[in-house]
């Protein structure tokens, strides 16, 4: 079947064609979910490329395992949590020196695209700031961390952050509540100032 008329399935119909094995909805769920699990994990490892690779390997896993989708559920936060735990696999596996950057973790914080004749002091400095604020993401807990790259930085509606996980739309606030006031208290650790990256 073409695209256009699979793209007219809902997700019910596309998760139970995922579960019985038929390639158009293979087809609809990579054409929905592919980009999304690529940049959850490039967030994460902060490799583009290795983070291609292992959603492409979430899918081939997915794939393979069609049949044991439960009838009731939805195709995508059992994808997720593949894709998840093989990028935890691979995060806990390089203990990474460099998770997220600045620009992606905080809202309004007015940082320019830098210039071609940028004061190569000034680029140390902030590649400087930037390593301390990768720092403090990294002492997050993958729970936190998790919320954080969802609703921040891919800027997931709640809602559906909350089905990704699993997990009720009130923890899912409280979660990225106290992901910002640790991230706030180990940033002050690092010795930044809080309008460095907060303001």
């Amino acid at each position: 079947m073409g695209a256009a008329l699979s793209d007219t399935r809902s997700q019910k119909e596309i998760s139970e064609g995922f579960r019985r094995g038929e390639r158009w909805a293979f087809d609809a769920v990579a054409r929905k979910y592919f980009a999304y699990l690529v940049n959850f994990i490039a967030n994460l490892l902060h490799d583009r490329d290795r983070a291609v690779e292992l959603a492409q390997e979430a899918f081939f896993l997915a794939c393979r395992a069609h049949a044991r989708l439960d009838p009731k559920r939805d195709v995508s936060p059992w994808l997720f949590q593949i894709a998840r735990n093989l990028a935890y696999k691979e995060y806990n596996k390089r203990q990474v020196q460099h998770y997220v950057s600045l620009e992606e973790v905080m809202d309004d914080s007015h940082v320019e695209p830098e210039a071609d004749n940028a004061d190569p002091r000034q680029e140390s400095v902030k590649q400087e700031l930037q390593q301390r604020v990768d720092r403090a993401i990294r002492r997050l807990k993958p729970k936190y961390r998790d919320v954080l790259i969802l609703r921040m930085m891919q800027g997931l509606p709640g809602e559906r952050a909350a089905e990704m996980l699993k997990i009720p739309l009130a923890t899912v606030n409280t979660r990225l509540h106290r992901a910002l006031k640790h991230l706030r208290y180990y940033a002050q650790q690092e010795g930044i100032q809080e309008d460095e990256v907060f303001s």
